[in-house]
């Protein structure tokens, strides 16, 4: 078990998406403090790094990703620190190199050449790693309670039938800046 792990996602937003809970739960086999997860979708090879270009519908799935991906870590794997790393969207020259913790291992979601990886960490984080991990031979997709976390449908917004809610006078929900906590 390593203590910090990074997470590159490269998949196509839908897949990632629809397979965000399973990389969480294959990941928190391999790492039991702070998960980073980079989001590099539609990069089918790391090295070169290159500008994405994304598709509206794309974009729009990007942005419902990023609270996604923290609100299914607070149920599957809330143990972890999770952190998702965004720059992505801002230039693909930019590297990560402001982490104040190095990663122990890194996990991706496809499978890319050992020096593939190694060029792009060199040039993302200014850090090197000698553990890789490719998750897509690990992950459980669509379980069954995947997509119904403590009574809330997320892939419907929670819309379910108005008889099955439990009502409380008062609710909290809890976290800090950083990392959000399941209500009570």
């Amino acid at each position: 078990m390593f203590q910090t792990g990074l997470l590159i996602l490269t998949s196509s937003p839908r897949i990632l998406t629809s397979n965000v809970s399973a990389y969480l739960k294959a990941a928190k086999n391999f790492v039991n403090k702070t998960l980073y997860i980079k989001l590099e979708p539609n990069r089918h090879h790391l090295w070169p790094v290159q500008q994405p270009v994304f598709t509206p519908s794309e974009l729009s799935q990007l942005r419902k990703l990023i609270p996604d991906i923290y609100f299914k870590a607070a149920g599957v794997c809330a143990h972890l620190d999770i952190r998702v790393l965004q720059s992505c969207f801002k230039d693909a020259t930019r590297n990560e190199s402001h982490l104040k913790t190095s990663f122990d291992v890194v996990l991706t979601d496809g499978s890319h050449a050992h020096t593939d990886l190694e060029l792009y960490l060199g040039h993302q984080f200014n850090k090197s790693c000698s553990n890789f991990h490719c998750l897509d031979s690990k992950l459980t997709v669509n379980d069954s309670n995947e997509d119904s976390l403590n009574g809330f449908n997320h892939a419907s917004n929670g819309v379910q039938n108005i008889s099955t809610f439990q009502t409380f006078e008062t609710v909290c929900l809890g976290g800090t800046f950083d990392r959000l906590h399941l209500g009570h």
